[in-house]
C-alpha cells in the first residue's frame, strides 16, 4: 500500500556557510542527536549514478531492505513475510556434545518511509520467531527494529528528534560487528548471528525523544536548545522472549538518561572567524541486576530471580570554540572549556578540570571532508578524527577514531544518536557510511565503566554489477575508576567484508566473511580469542514481489576457555514476500 500527500516544503529554513559550518564541526552530545533540519544532507554513498540507474541497480540486486522516502514522496508503507528453514549441525552451541535440528524461522515485518512537510521518518520492524524441531529449549521470539524520525512543531523553530535500535547480538562478542542477522536492527550484513544459541543471545534496545528549538537571528549567529531522554537496555534471553522495553528475561544491563543542550553560533556578524558557545547536562541511573556480574568489590546481583543494583552518573560541560578558515579546503580551529563528570554507586570514577583541543578540517571537494583534532577530553589527552573521502565517484572511505570514558549503554546512545538510513534502509553512521554499532559488537555487553579507544574505518564501492564494502574495527575497553574489575578489559580487531554481484537479472550472488581476534585482560575467558564467520548465498527473484535465498554460513570460535570453542555449520532456505 502507498499513500502519497502533499509536496515537502523545507522542514526550516537555516541557511548560509556558518551554520553549516558550526554543526559540522561543533562537538557533539553525549547523547543528543547529531543531524537536525539544517544538516539533514544525504547519506555517503560514494556514487555518481543517475537516480533512475540506482534505482534499477537496486531492484536488481533485491538489496531494498527497506525504504527512503525522497523529498514530496508522501507516504510509503511496504508489509512483508519472511519464512527461513535452517539446518544447524550445533543447535546448542555447545563444544561438546554437538546436535544437529532444523529450525523455523517467521519473520513478518514493516517498513513504513515518510516525508512530508512536517514529518521524515524511516522505520522496519521485524519480530522474528524462532521454533527448533528437536531443541525445543533454544525456541525465541527476539525484535527487530530501527527507526529515525523529525517532526516539525513549529516551522523554523521547534523540532522534535525520535530515534530506537533493537536487535540481537553475542552475549560474549566477536561477531566481527555484524550484529542481528534479519531485518537491519544492529546491523547491515545479513550474516554472522544466525544459529547463535539461545542462551548467548543479548536482546539489545535504545529508544530516544528529543524536542529542541532551533533558530537563526539573522546575521548575528544561531541558536539551538533542546532537551533528550533515552532508554537503553541489554536482555539476556533466559526466557522464550526478552521484552525490548520490559523486565522480562534476564535484565543484564538497565539504563535511563536525560539530557539538556544549549549551543550558540556566531553569524556574519564575526566576518572572520566563527564562535560557538556549547552547554551539556546529563543524568543517567544504571540497573544491573538478575544475573551475577564479578566486579572488584563483590558481584552486581545474585542470579536469575536475585537483586540488583543500581549506579548514576552526572556529566556538565561547557566549551568555547573558534574556527578560522584559512582558505576554501582548510580551516582551524581551537577550543577552550571545563568539565564535571561523576559516577556513583555500584560503579565509581569522578573527572573534573579543563579541557581544551586544536584542530584543523581539510574539504577537497564537496562530498569530501576530513577533521583531526588533539586536545583533552573525559580526562585524557587523545587524538581524535572524523571524516569521510571520495577515492573515486563510486568509492567512498570513511573513518572515525574517538577516545571517550563510559559504559557501554551509554556508547550505544550515542550510536544511535549519530545514525541516518542509507539508500539501501540500513542504520548508518550519517557522516562515514559505517556500521554505528560495530564496536559494541566485537566486544560483547560487560557492566562497568571504561575508557574506549575506537578506530572505525569503511570502504565501499558501487560498480556496474558489484557492490563492495570493507569494514575495519579497532576497540579496546579498558576498565575504569571503582568496581569494574580490570579482567573485563578487551582489545578487540575485527575485519569485516561483503561481496554482492548480479550474476544474471534475476539472480545474485552475496558473501560475506569476518575475522575478530579478542584480547581479554583475565576472568573466565581471559586471553585471546579467535573467531571466523563467513556465508555464501544465491538470491533469486520469483517475481516482482517474491525472492527465493539459499545460503551457507560458518561460525568458528577458537579461545582458551575448552566449554567456549564452539563450531557451527549452517545451511538456510528462505522465501520473502512483500506486498
Amino acid at each position: 500500500m502507498r499513500i502519497v500527500t502533499a509536496p515537502l516544503r523545507t522542514a526550516a529554513s537555516l541557511s548560509g556557510a556558518s551554520v553549516a559550518l558550526w554543526l559540522a564541526s561543533a562537538p557533539d552530545g553525549f547523547g543528543f542527536p547529531v543531524f537536525d533540519p539544517s544538516n539533514l544532507g544525504a547519506v555517503p554513498a560514494g556514487v555518481e549514478l543517475a537516480p533512475t540507474e540506482q534505482q534499477d541497480l537496486r531492484n536488481q540486486l533485491q538489496l531494498a531492505n527497506g525504504l527512503i522516502a525522497g523529498a514530496g514522496a508522501g507516504w510509503t508503507i511496504l508489509p512483508r513475510l519472511e519464512f527461513q528453514e535452517m539446518f544447524t549441525d550445533n543447535a546448542l552451541q555447545l563444544h561438546s556434545p554437538r546436535e544437529s535440528d532444523l529450525v523455523s524461522i517467521f519473520s513478518p515485518g514493516i517498513a513504513i518511509a515518510g516525508n512530508t512537510s512536517r514529518i521524515k521518518l524511516n522505520l522496519d520492524y521485524s519480530p522474528s520467531l524462532a521454533m527448533y524441531a528437536r531443541t525445543s529449549s533454544q525456541n525465541s521470539l527476539t525484535q527487530q527494529l530501527s527507526a529515525t524520525g523529525l517532526g516539525t512543531a513549529i516551522e523554523d523553530w521547534a523540532f522534535v528528534d525520535v530515534r530506537a535500535v533493537s536487535g540481537v547480538q553475542s552475549r560474549t562478542g566477536g561477531i566481527g560487528g555484524l550484529g542481528a542477522s534479519n531485518g537491519n536492527g544492529l546491523a547491515n550484513i545479513g550474516t554472522g548471528n544466525d544459529g547463535l544459541g539461545r542462551n548467548n543471545l543479548i536482546q539489545t534496545t535504545s529508544f530516544g525523544v528529543s524536542p529542541y528549538l532551533l533558530h537563526q537571528f539573522g546575521d548575528i549567529g544561531t541558536g539551538k536548545i533542546g532537551y533528550s531522554a533515552n532508554i537503553s537496555r541489554y536482555n539476556a534471553l533466559n526466557g522464550f522472549t526478552a521484552s525490548p522495553i520490559g523486565d522480562s528475561g534476564s535484565n543484564v544491563q538497565s539504563m535511563i538518561s536525560q539530557e539538556e543542550i544549549a549551543q550558540f553560533t556566531s553569524g556574519e556578524i564575526l566576518p572572520f572567524v566563527q564562535d560557538v558557545v556549547d552547554v551539556h547536562l546529563s543524568q543517567s541511573t544504571f540497573n544491573y541486576g538478575q544475573a551475577t556480574f564479578a566486579t572488584g568489590t563483590g558481584t552486581v546481583g545474585t542470579g536469575t530471580g536475585g537483586g540488583s543494583v543500581t549506579s548514576q552518573s552526572r556529566r556538565a560541560s561547557i566549551s568555547n570554540k573558534v574556527t578560522y578558515p584559512i582558505d576554501h579546503q582548510f580551516s582551524v580551529f581551537a577550543s577552550l572549556g571545563y568539565e564535571d563528570i561523576n559516577y556513583t554507586g555500584a560503579f565509581t570514577s569522578s573527572i573534573h578540570g579543563l579541557t581544551w583541543g586544536v584542530g584543523t578540517t581539510w574539504t577537497p571537494d564537496p562530498d569530501s571532508k576530513i577533521t583531526v583534532s588533539y586536545g583533552r577530553h573525559d580526562g585524557a589527552n587523545a587524538f581524535s578524527a572524523d571524516g569521510i573521502y571520495s577515492i573515486t565517484a563510486r568509492t567512498v572511505v570513511g573513518l572515525t577514531y574517538s577516545n571517550s570514558i563510559g559504559t557501554r549503554l551509554e556508547n550505544l546512545q550515542a550510536g544511535l544518536n549519530t545514525s541516518q538510513f542509507n539508500a539501501q534502509g540500513g542504520l548508518v553512521n550519517g557522516r562515514t557510511g559505517g556500521n554505528p554499532f560495530a564496536a559494541g559488537n566485537a566486544t560483547g555487553v560487560d557492566p562497568g565503566i571504561y575508557r574506549f579507544s575506537t578506530l572505525n574505518m569503511n570502504l565501499r564501492t558501487l560498480l556496474d554489477r558489484d557492490i563492495i564494502t570493507a569494514n575495519v574495527v579497532w576497540t579496546k575497553q579498558t576498565a575504569e575508576g571503582g568496581g569494574t574489575p580490570a579482567s573485563n578489559s578487551v582489545d578487540a580487531k575485527a575485519l569485516i567484508v561483503q561481496w554482492t554481484h548480479q550474476l544474471t537479472e534475476d539472480l545474485t550472488f552475496n558473501t560475506a566473511a569476518s575475522y575478530t581476534l579478542q584480547n581479554t585482560s583475565g576472568g573466565f575467558n581471559g586471553g585471546n580469542t579467535t573467531v571466523i564467520s563467513a556465508s555464501a548465498a544465491l538470491q533469486y527473484a520469483v517475481s516482482d514481489t517474491l525472492s527465493a535465498t539459499l545460503r551457507y554460513s560458518y561460525f568458528d570460535r577458537t579461545t582458551a576457555t575448552t566449554i567456549l570453542a564452539i563450531s557451527q555449520n549452517l545451511v538456510i532456505l528462505g522465501l520473502t514476500k512483500h506486498f
